[in-house]
């Protein structure tokens, strides 16, 4: 989520000092994130998209802003 934020707020550059592995030895490891995306239905967990009533008026109140700043 933090990286995806970073890509789509646009900054020139992200500075990091821990490595993935220096995070993962004190409890924050997320390498197991990785592998549920890459194969959600072999890691047992569930991902699924749901029919929700008008969810795509975020996405068209968005589009039609006159004054937005487009990514």
């Amino acid at each position: 989520m933090c990286f995806g934020a970073a890509l789509w707020s646009r900054v020139d550059a992200v500075y990091y000092a821990a490595k993935p592995n220096d995070a993962a030895n004190v409890g924050f490891d997320d390498a197991n994130f990785y592998e549920i995306l890459r194969n959600p239905k072999e890691s047992g967990y569930k991902i699924e998209q749901l029919e929700v009533d008008g969810f795509m008026q975020p996405f068209k109140l968005w589009n039609d802003k006159a004054d937005k700043i487009p990514y």
